[in-house]
């Protein structure tokens, strides 16, 4: 059950994805990320969540904590840009903006822009989620002046399937034409009934010869 939510999740989150692709500035390069869940030695109760890109000649590395966190828990992202070739961490600033992702709906901004400053050769993030669901990470950042821009689904609790809302309101809707055509029916007989002339015989009293 648990593979299925995730696969359905997975689903979910590539079509949300396409809307922030969409609606994301033209100019910046796009890039779709896939989170990966290890465990870390600074954090070995639970997965952290992991994604490493490599863009021309920079690394990128984006490790949540805790890779999944429930509702109303402390979640911290971090985050950094380097120069595979000189080892040099990119300083000019990278931007996170946190946004809630539901089936073909991209709600608002949860969290951001939150530009962060560079602390101990990375930038830290700490956005609070409130509801259970997806989301989309966006991390924009520059790279000798070229504009990038790292879409990463992840998700906190256990979100409920849309599938199932779209099979009640299904349910619901059916139900409705069933009970609309019944009423239909029932009241075109009545007219019917009404139009046509009183076939039932009679019974009159006679006298006896």
């Amino acid at each position: 059950m648990k593979n299925r939510t995730r696969v359905c999740g997975l689903a979910y989150a590539a079509v949300g994805l396409l809307g922030c692709l969409a609606a994301s500035p033209a100019g910046a390069h796009h890039i779709l990320g896939v989170p990966h869940y290890a465990y870390d030695e600074n954090y070995p109760q639970t997965p952290v969540l992991t994604y490493r890109a490599e863009i021309h000649d920079y690394v990128v590395e984006m490790t949540g904590y805790p890779g999944k966190p429930e509702p109303g828990e402390r979640f911290s992202l971090h985050a950094y840009v380097q120069n595979a070739g000189t080892g040099e961490v990119v300083s000019d600033g990278a931007v996170l903006t946190v946004k809630r992702d539901r089936f073909l709906v991209r709600d608002a901004i949860i969290y951001g822009p939150m530009e962060a400053e560079l602390e101990e050769s990375m930038y830290k993030y700490f956005p609070q989620f409130e509801v259970a669901g997806d989301y989309v990470l966006e991390l924009a950042f520059e790279t000798e002046g070229d504009d990038w821009l790292i879409l990463l689904p992840m998700t906190v609790g256990e979100p409920k399937s849309p599938w199932a809302m779209i099979g009640i309101g299904l349910a619901l809707g059916c139900t409705a034409l069933i009970i609309a055509r019944a009423v239909l029916i029932k009241s075109k007989r009545r007219e019917e009934r009404a139009a046509s002339p009183d076939m039932t015989p009679s019974m009159e009293s006679g006298e006896t010869v």
